[in-house]
């Protein structure tokens, strides 16, 4: 997966502004569910499924190595960790304590992404979003296209070869640009925190 930024303080001549909400800082979480020794860490909830992963394609969520992506497209895990010596431990949200272990049929992949994006993003009025790669939406008039899906059905958009970026960190405060569909206007919003996975 390609990913990349567009320049540092670029605003679309078309981008709205929205309302002073109290942001100020970005901040910068951690999401690991394995302790140093292997295993699943205390207060995530097991799942047992019946499903594999190999291991062998690197998160683009994961700020360390051996973290990587099961299943296809948008419907998989964005991330996942080896446990113990065979099993995978995946987590389908960056919003929930709940992890699916699966069988790990390969060793876990030692590289990992050359630039790491948010896997879980909280914008400055509590909407959360989490990306949908490989199900991104059509492709806008301006040449931007959805990239995460928020729960308020608003949608995080980038330039179309900006596969995971988008967001402007040239300030304490990020920003990103979002619409609510194909025909409306984009705006820029604040970003209260991201997630990333780490080891």
């Amino acid at each position: 997966m390609a990913v990349g930024e567009p320049a540092p303080g670029a605003s679309p001549s078309n981008a709205g502004s929205q309302p002073g909400q109290g942001v100020a800082k970005t901040q910068i979480r951690s999401i690991n569910p394995i302790t140093a020794g292997g295993a699943v860490a205390a207060g995530w909830k097991v799942n047992r499924v019946a499903d594999t992963c190999d291991g062998s394609e690197p998160s683009a969520v994961a700020k360390a190595s051996k973290i990587f992506e099961c299943g296809a497209s948008a419907a998989g895990y964005d991330a996942c960790w080896q446990v113990g010596k065979d099993q995978a431990g995946c987590v389908s949200s960056p919003y929930s304590k709940s992890i699916d272990l699966m069988k790990l049929t390969g060793p876990a992949t030692t590289q990992r992404s050359s630039q790491a994006v948010p896997w879980g993003v909280v914008l400055a009025d509590g909407t959360t979003c989490q990306p949908a790669f490989g199900g991104g939406g059509a492709t806008r008039a301006d040449g931007y296209i959805a990239r995460w899906f928020c729960s308020d059905k608003r949608e995080l958009v980038a330039p179309l070869n900006n596969l995971g970026g988008g967001f402007n960190r040239s300030g304490s405060v990020w920003t990103v640009q979002a619409d609510r569909g194909l025909k409306s206007p984009r705006t820029t919003v604040k970003v209260k925190a991201v997630s990333y996975a780490v080891r």
